[in-house]
């Protein structure tokens, strides 16, 4: 079964990527740019909702050289 990343966009649409190991955020983000159009990508990163947290809607600027499986990992412990 392949790893899938899901993405929340701020206009309430979701985008659904796989990724391997290798995969990074940087990857999703030039994906995303060329699929939305976006004019000016310096203006868009990814981050990650931590919805079991104490603080509510507390949020992790991701770095778009990490790969997503590290991302995951570290999220999931």
């Amino acid at each position: 079964m392949p790893n899938v990343l899901k993405v929340f966009l701020e206009n309430g649409q979701t985008k659904s990527f796989k990724y391997d190991s290798s995969t990074t955020v940087g990857d999703v983000l030039d994906s995303l740019h060329q699929k939305l159009g976006i004019k000016c990508p310096e203006h868009f990163s990814l981050v990650v909702e931590h919805v079991k947290s104490l603080r509510r809607n507390k949020l992790t600027l991701l770095d778009p050289r990490e790969t997503l499986s590290r991302v995951s990992h570290r999220n999931l412990a």
